[in-house]
């Protein structure tokens, strides 16, 4: 009896040793975490702004001539901006799609490449038809902000009855542009004519938001186009800009007038609270949210896309994409062990990537744990029997039995049932404790069947 007592304090000793090591493997598993959302969450998104602030944010196109004639090549530049709109390199080869799209309609097409440490490619682009012609470059992937612009080619052929003056509006996500004061949209008034202006042209605008600079725009003598740019530092659903006078007095082929969407200011999209490790038994409830330049979170007016994704498949998400105005939430589920790199991204803009470390020692043990007590149970139960032989029983069966159990829960349950109490390692320690209890019962069957004393 003083054996028996002996060893199940030695058995409860073993399960406290286990369980003291899963909480501490815990509690630094969330101070690690808690001290890499520190870094994260600065001002609360600084350091993530911060870092991709220099990257390429946006794609521009700025034609370097206008008034070219019909059959010629129009010089263009396409370039790459960063958040605050200034130059800046690829980080890696770069494709861009550059669209031209003439006065009827017709299209070109060109596909370009930006080297990793370039910041711009130059092109020549055939001159299709007189007019305007508007054009568009966009990412390929859709990982930096497309832009637009219009080039002028000479109306000769259009047999105008006089000068004329076209007014357009261009730039960034054509007409939606954020609102930080520093992206702008493009004001663009062309001169339509045979010859170039033949005397300054001054055009003055109206707006209902934002600033305009600079105003009045003027055509210089020997030139066809001025251009002003419109920013704003606080969003709004819909600004006007207008033509206020000209002087001297000039028709306007077209509308005078353009509207356009200030937007929020959002410069990416990334984890607001992302796990340096968890345990594979884990079921982390993760967040993304969209910042701004500064690092501040950013509430839309406009639901957007936001998905998350991995090429490992030792994780998954639940759900992996939807569409929201602020605070988007998933389940991070692991289906293995080890290091896995999961991102976030939205339309136009770079993803956000992290890396995390799934852990597997402190369920190991607590199956090892569980399995022993499991398989002890039986012998507490049965005091008939030789316990001596149960004892060793609960190891040489209990354990296995208990591992192979928790193997097949880990990887094949949990990854299928909702977040909660299975998501935990409780529910391990009670599958380990059963599976333990199951094997030795069956073992002891199966050598009292054969005749062989258990």
């Amino acid at each position: 009896m003083r054996s028996r007592a002996g060893s199940l304090t030695f058995a409860l000793f073993y399960l406290y040793l286990i369980c003291t090591i899963c909480t501490r493997q815990t509690a630094w598993a969330q101070s690690a975490t808690e001290s890499h959302g520190q870094l994260v969450v600065a001002g609360p998104m600084a350091e993530v702004a911060r870092d991709y602030a220099w990257q390429p944010a946006r794609a521009d196109v700025l034609p370097l001539a206008q008034g070219v004639t019909v059959g010629d090549k129009v010089p263009v530049r396409v370039v790459l901006l960063d958040a605050s709109g200034k130059l800046t390199n690829a980080l890696e080869k770069t494709t861009l799609i550059l669209e031209a799209t003439g006065p009827s309609g017709q299209k070109i097409t060109e596909s370009l490449e930006v080297a990793p440490g370039a910041s711009s490619v130059d092109l020549a682009l055939p001159a299709m038809e007189p007019g305007l012609t508007k054009l568009m470059v966009r990412e390929s992937k859709d990982q930096i902000l497309d832009s637009s612009n219009f080039v002028l080619i000479n109306p000769l052929q259009l047999a105008l009855p006089g000068p004329q003056l076209m007014f357009r509006v261009s730039g960034e996500r054509d007409p939606n542009v954020r609102a930080d004061g520093v992206s702008y949209e493009r004001i663009g008034v062309y001169y339509m004519d045979s010859q170039p202006a033949r005397f300054p042209i001054q055009v003055w605008l109206t707006w209902s938001h934002g600033g305009v600079n600079p105003n009045p725009l003027i055509i210089k003598k020997g030139e066809r186009f001025a251009e002003a740019h419109w920013t704003s530092g606080s969003p709004v659903a819909s600004a006007n800009v207008a033509i206020a006078d000209i002087k001297p007095a000039i028709p306007i082929n077209g509308a005078p007038e353009a509207t356009i969407k200030f937007v929020e200011p959002v410069s990416g999209v990334a984890f607001s609270n992302p796990p340096a490790t968890m345990s594979i038994v884990d079921d982390y409830s993760l967040h993304a949210r969209f910042y701004d330049l500064a690092g501040n979170f950013v509430k839309t007016s406009d639901k957007r896309k936001v998905a998350v994704s991995t090429s490992s498949p030792i994780v998954r998400f639940r759900p992996d994409a939807r569409e929201t105005d602020w605070d988007f939430q998933t389940d991070l589920i692991p289906t293995g062990w080890g290091r896995a790199d999961i991102a976030v991204a939205t339309p136009g803009y770079p993803p956000f990537t992290h890396t995390i470390a799934i852990t597997y020692l402190g369920v190991l043990w607590l199956c090892m744990a569980g399995g022993l007590l499991g398989g002890l149970v039986d012998v507490f139960i049965s005091p008939n029997t030789r316990w001596g032989r149960r004892f060793t029983a609960s190891f040489i069966v209990g354990i296995p039995a208990a591992l192979l159990a928790c193997w097949a829960y880990v990887v094949r349950i949990l990854p299928i049932v909702p977040a909660g109490i299975l998501h935990s390692r409780l529910a391990v320690l009670g599958v380990s404790l059963m599976a333990g209890w199951a094997g030795v019962f069956v073992f002891r069957r199966v050598v009292a069947a054969l005749g062989m004393e258990a």
